[in-house]
């Protein structure tokens, strides 16, 4: 049995699939001979892996007893299976393919959401899905053939309606000024904890400044990804959103709603992959000329949609 195609085409071949979707399409075969469908197996199957290298010194004695240090590379490496589906064309399909082309229907009915992440891509891992196809050999001397296509699949956190729904605030105070300095409070509320993307993030802000100086209220929201491999830890941070609010004047007790916009880019992964792990807070604070700024911070939970 020779196969001169095979390959695995998609339905919707450029689609993002949400959790609780159909993946749909076919495999096809184009043979030279009989294949057994016994031999066909089609599986889709997701993977999420972390890997880094970083250097170290290692100090050892030598045999005249004086101590030296060496450099190695160390690679760190973590592995988490995130979905294993597997499809049976026997149960529609003859058992028995004969020469020619063959188009084997496939589907794939995708986890609920909060089951699986979402497919991701980062500096020191990734959360990859992909349909494989694979024929298995039986003669002597020939090698058994494989074909993939990647996927891409969205999904929300695993989080509660109780979480979703919880408020989040946070306070700070200071005093501004060495010499007969005057007290400062910030206080910063959301109304809710989950947040969608590309949708702007309400925060009420209570300021009672007492000083007399002038200062400037911002929120930025900050992202902090953790990767886990091998009994060691890497962290990504950025910045990824940002807004300038009014100037608070001296002496002024103000109420002022900020509006944050979550860009449509970041990462929704949050109880969902327990080697990759993504962390979001925003930061408010109080910009004051010649003195450190005062900062209140609120963690939240990004989704898709809710």
């Amino acid at each position: 049995m020779k196969l001169k195609t095979f390959a695995v085409v998609l339905d919707k071949p450029d689609a993002t699939y949400r959790c609780g979707e159909v993946v749909s399409g076919q495999c096809v075969l184009v043979l030279e001979g009989e294949l057994h469908l016994s031999q066909l197996t089609i599986a889709l199957r997701g993977e999420a892996v972390c890997e880094w290298t970083e250097a170290r010194q290692v100090s050892e004695r030598g045999a005249d007893g004086k101590q030296r240090s060496r450099q190695e590379t160390v690679r760190h490496h973590g592995h988490h299976q995130c979905l294993d589906l597997h499809y049976c064309p026997g149960n529609v399909y003859p058992s028995l393919l004969t020469s020619g082309q063959h188009n084997i229907g496939l589907n794939f009915q995708l986890p609920i959401d909060g089951s699986i992440p979402q497919t991701l891509e980062a500096k020191f891992g990734r959360i990859r899905y992909f349909i494989e196809s694979h024929v298995k050999k039986t003669q002597f001397f020939a090698f058994d053939e494989k074909t993939k296509i990647g996927i891409k699949i969205i999904s929300n956190p695993l989080i509660s309606a109780q979480e979703i729904a919880l408020p989040v605030m946070a306070s700070a105070n200071k005093t501004v000024g060495v010499f007969g300095g005057a007290p400062l409070s910030l206080r910063a509320e959301c109304a809710r904890t989950a947040h969608p993307i590309g949708r702007a993030m309400a925060i009420t802000c209570f300021v009672d400044n007492r000083s007399k100086k002038a200062m400037t209220l911002n929120a930025t929201l900050k992202e902090e990804t953790l990767f886990f491999a091998s009994g060691a830890q890497k962290k990504e941070e950025e910045k990824i959103a940002r807004v300038s609010g009014p100037i608070i004047g001296a002496q002024t007790l103000a109420t002022e709603t900020l509006l944050l916009p979550v860009p449509v880019s970041a990462r929704v992964l949050h109880n969902t992959c327990p080697i990759i792990r993504v962390k979001h807070v925003v930061d408010v604070y109080l910009s004051i000329a010649g003195s450190f700024d005062l900062h209140c911070h609120l963690a939240v939970v990004l989704v898709n949609d809710l």
